[in-house]
């Protein structure tokens, strides 16, 4: 097997592992230097789910302080604000704050009979005595199909767990200090620009009429560097950089929280060695199907992918709008934008050899996987000489896919 073909197997065998529980990972955490909070996980490896618990990433108490709901910032419909010190977020208006043993940090959880054992909910914990196995932004998900993550707003960070994974990053996305504005991370939007990918909220989470100047992804050669501390330019720019692969990768956004979960999602593409400019993202064209994420323009109001068929080595199956061909490594594969792509954190189609193949779980099986930022579903089919393999972040879309493979 080429190293290609192992790597694009590894999607399908890192799917098929079972996540380390919460215990485990405390320990490991604790004996991680603290400097490293700030590294995101390799992009390109095999993902495999990390559960961090409130409880598991807290290295010491917050003794008795409480945080209190401020009365000055107007929080969403449906929605409450909840603030410990200067720093604010926004839960669903039904999440109640509640306090779980002597001595632990209190935390907001959503209605149920038993809150203090499902690890559910928002907190708030001192960035100096927080540590986790994955980066600000990231966000891990857990046996139990919660997804949980944190980010940074001033010298605390909000920790969210919650089953929605869309939910967690929402409410993730509105951790600020006072006078910054209030994103709605409730849609998030594509973009590739060859040698780079990421997702932004739509609009910068501010609204379409908001003045956006300023806000912007790029990359350029880290040439050996690390990255430097994170830049409050004004109340509504805050510049976060970040090393990914060889390049020096820096998001302006209205808050560090939203350039950390931005930052969480980025991929870049080795083969390609053009930079990507610090310009405005256009949503008028990163709203267009086949250019956004799932569910924010990439199916037709029918709520039907737009396919097209092909065909390759006698092989017929459907590939969704904005999908190329490409040569990559020797191996065909069908992945949006100009550039091949690591099929393990992207949605796409890609041919393998069947006889060298070596998948972890059934054929015509769908399993979750992908990167920590991104969660795929990922499966195959033997079509003569090859395994047809299918990922993407929507699972009927991913099963509909597989099953157009003739």
């Amino acid at each position: 097997m080429s190293d290609l073909e192992q790597e694009l197997a590894g999607v399908l065998a890192g799917v098929a592992e079972q996540a380390p529980g919460a215990v485990g990972l405390a320990d490991a955490a604790r004996r991680r230097h603290r400097g490293r909070r700030q590294r995101r996980l390799a992009v390109g490896g095999a993902a495999v789910a990390l559960v961090v618990g409130f409880g598991a990433v807290l290295v010491g108490g917050l003794g008795d302080d409480r945080a209190v709901d401020p009365v000055d910032d107007p929080a969403p419909q449906g929605w409450r604000t909840i603030s410990q010190d200067d720093v604010r977020a926004e839960v669903p208006a039904d999440w109640r704050q509640v306090t779980c043993g002597e001595g632990e940090v209190p935390r907001w959880s959503p209605p149920s009979e038993d809150p203090c054992a499902e690890w559910r909910g928002a907190a708030f914990f001192g960035s100096a005595l927080y540590d986790s196995m994955v980066g600000p932004g990231v966000l891990a998900d857990g046996e139990d199909g919660r997804s949980s993550g944190y980010v940074t707003a001033g010298d605390l960070v909000l920790s969210v767990g919650a089953v929605d994974r869309d939910l967690a990053r929402r409410i993730l996305a509105t951790a600020r200090v006072g006078g910054q504005p209030v994103v709605d991370g409730s849609t998030w939007v594509s973009f590739d620009r060859g040698a780079l990918s990421y997702e932004v909220p739509a609009w910068w989470g501010l609204g379409e009429d908001a003045d956006r100047r300023g806000y912007s992804v790029c990359a350029g050669p880290a040439k050996g560097q690390e990255a430097p501390a994170p830049e409050q330019v004004d109340a509504s720019h805050v510049v976060v950089r970040q090393v990914v692969g060889d390049r020096m990768v820096t998001a302006s956004a209205p808050t560090q929280a939203v350039a950390e979960l931005v930052l969480a999602t980025v991929e870049v593409d080795g083969r390609a060695r053009s930079d990507a400019p610090c310009a405005p993202e256009d949503f008028s064209v990163g709203l267009l199907p086949g250019e956004s994420t799932p569910g924010a323009g990439t199916a037709e109001a029918s709520g039907v992918p737009a396919l097209a068929e092909v065909e390759n080595d006698g092989v017929s199956f459907s590939i969704l709008d904005g999908w190329r061909e490409k040569s990559c490594g020797g191996l065909v594969q069908y992945t949006p934008g100009p550039a091949c792509r690591s099929i393990q954190q992207s949605e796409g189609i890609q041919f393998l050899d069947a006889s060298s193949f070596e998948p972890a779980m059934d054929e015509g099986v769908l399993r979750p996987g992908g990167s920590s930022a991104r969660r795929l579903w990922a499966g195959y089919v033997l079509r003569g000489r090859w395994a047809v393999l299918v990922v993407h972040p929507d699972k009927e879309t991913a099963q509909t896919l597989l099953g157009l493979v003739r």
